[in-house]
């Protein structure tokens, strides 16, 4: 061959062969190294989707996942991650984390929560592609029971009649609403039914609630209407509801910031002092310097004055309002009402069930997980409420510590301003007065404790601090009345001895002196020798009733609140009301 040939022949080998020169290694011998890549493996769903199962069970299929290769085939060893979506549901294991089989599955069993509702749980690999989503329903339980919402155990003051209507709430036994279930309300003691009948069902609706209003003529003292709500294949017995009849024992006579209202003994209701908004009721806007019979005021189971308004509780209990309109007046609130009182914006109403609803500037219901039995507003920002069992709840800005509560927190929103908390100290009061800023309460004993703002030493305990806890008033006095003002407190003690102290630049204490700022922090014998049994301080006034229902009042008379004809100056005793009148203590 020639020289080309055999050059383009070496060419051909050492394409095929890696050539080597004298210097390269040899070539290897042997198989061909093992593939070290990862094999590509997926998650899915393979079992226990669209299962529905009772709100606290167990579903009855687990929950599955299959992990599988290219090919299918399942992939044994690999970590599956779990969890529900919520906390409506628990996995078994708990952590949610489990490992594949050899066939390539991954199960975790499923508890349902408490709520009915939809539950989602979601799986997830670190190692293979691919997620899962299980959709579950939390169905009701089939145990089912009526519970209260209100109206029960009611009072409703003498002579009235209305009733709030009795609202129930069908739920299952881990609290659930079930809607479209029958109710049905029955009578089983008493003068008293439900749209004329003995027995009455509804259907609750997609809430749960069910409510039927109970009827009854006028109740005598102690009597009782018993009913029960019940639903079919409940798994407690039917609901005992309850509406009792009380005697409306209410305040009949109330100083305001510059005027006074009070039942007389001939039942009509009489107002004096200042009238611009119309809170005197006699359908004038001027003052008066003696007793002027409110229009339509005859038969009041109670009455009071606030700031700008006044307002009584008819016999049927419903709170009727005159005065300045964004102080409440011409409204009245929800009734009935067993108890009404008075702040600087407002007026508040304890229902029948114990409920407390405000009304004026702003409206609002008052939060609070118990029932009252009365209410107390003062002239500022504060507000309480008193239990049956004697404790205090109050609500309000706490600007001074007036709630009680034994911080400083301020409340600067009205939702805030209308969340009732306990009164710190856990005292037992048989009643409560609220001030401007501070609040009184007179335990069993006569002992008077008080707490908030204490710059004019309103609160009586020796000094002018404030204090958001209750403090003891000093003197060791014992006290059957006692009643807050803007800043002072008066109080009669069980000899029918009134008692002042606080603020007296304009006499209001009725020491028998005016002129002086001096804080008086410790109580002081009122002038004069006249036994009360009941007084009420207003802005920088004070009146007081005697044991036979004569009115007197001493303080500051800018607007004729004095009651005695005159309106300058400022009186240091106790000054008779003129007129002659007797009024209801």
């Amino acid at each position: 061959m020639g020289l080309r040939v055999r050059a383009a022949r070496l060419l051909v080998a050492c394409a095929v062969v890696a050539c080597s020169t004298g210097h390269d290694l040899p070539l290897p011998s042997g198989p061909e190294p093992a593939d070290t890549t990862p094999p590509v493996l997926t998650l899915v769903a393979v079992a226990g989707d669209g299962q529905t199962g009772t709100v606290g069970g167990s579903l009855p299929i687990p929950l599955a996942v299959a992990i599988r290769d290219r090919a299918g085939r399942g992939a044994a060893g690999v970590r599956v991650q779990f969890a529900v979506v919520g906390t409506n549901g628990r996995l078994t294991p708990p952590s949610g984390t489990v490992v594949s089989d050899s066939a390539g599955r991954a199960r975790v069993a499923v508890t349902l929560g408490r709520l009915a509702e939809p539950v989602r749980v979601v799986v997830a690999s670190p190692t293979a592609l691919g997620t899962a989503e299980f959709h579950l329903v939390a169905a009701p339980s089939p145990a089912v029971m009526v519970v209260p919402v209100s109206g029960d155990s009611q009072v409703v003051a003498l002579p009235g009649a209305n009733l709030e209507p009795f609202v129930v709430a069908v739920r299952d036994t881990f609290g659930n609403a079930l809607g479209a279930r029958p109710v049905t309300f029955r009578v089983i003691g008493g003068a008293g039914s439900f749209a004329g009948q003995s027995a009455l069902t509804v259907l609750s609706d997609a809430a749960g609630l069910a409510s039927a209003a109970l009827t009854t003529p006028a109740p005598a003292e102690g009597d009782t209407v018993r009913a029960t709500a019940s639903t079919p294949a409940a798994a407690r017995p039917p609901l005992q509801l309850v509406a009792s009849a009380l005697a409306f024992r209410g305040p009949k006579w109330r100083a305001g910031s510059e005027h006074v209202c009070a039942v007389a003994t001939d039942a009509q209701a009489y107002c004096w002092g200042r009238g611009y908004s119309g809170q005197l009721g006699n359908g004038s806007t001027a003052d008066r310097t003696e007793p002027t019979a409110v229009l339509g005021g005859a038969g009041l189971l109670a009455l009071g004055a606030g700031s700008s308004v006044s307002c009584g509780l008819t016999a049927t209990g419903t709170a009727t309002c005159w005065g300045g309109a964004s102080n409440g007046a011409g409204s009245t609130g929800q009734a009935p009402y067993r108890s009404i009182s008075f702040g600087s914006s407002g007026v508040c109403g304890v229902s029948g069930s114990g409920t407390v609803a405000c009304w004026g500037t702003p409206r609002t219901s008052i939060t609070a997980p118990v029932r009252f039995a009365e209410v107390t507003g003062g002239l500022g920002s504060a507000a309480c409420g008193l239990t049956g069992d004697g404790r205090a709840w109050c609500w309000g800005a706490n600007t001074s510590g007036e709630v009680g509560a034994g911080d400083w927190t301020v409340a600067s929103t009205d939702a805030a301003r209308a969340v009732a908390r306990p009164v710190a100290g856990g005292l037992a009061f048989r009643s409560l007065s609220a001030g401007y800023s501070h609040v009184c309460g007179l335990t069993a004993s006569g002992a008077v404790w008080c707490w908030g703002n204490n710059q004019s030493g309103q609160l009586g305990t020796g000094d002018t601090v404030k204090t958001n806890v209750p403090a003891p008033v000093a003197g060791g006095l014992s006290f059957a009345q006692i009643s807050a003002g803007t800043y002072h407190t008066c109080g009669v003690t069980t000899e029918g001895t009134a008692y002042c102290w606080g603020y007296n630049y304009y006499g209001q204490l009725g020491i028998g002196t005016t002129g002086s700022a001096r804080p008086i922090t410790t109580p002081a014998p009122v002038s004069g020798g006249v036994r009360f049994a009941s007084v009420s301080p207003g802005g920088s006034f004070t009146c007081g009733l005697g044991l036979d229902g004569a009115a007197f009042c001493w303080g500051h008379n800018g607007s004729g609140q004095l009651g005695n004809g005159a309106t300058s100056g400022s009186v240091a005793t106790p000054t008779p009301v003129t007129g002659g009148l007797l009024f209801i203590p």
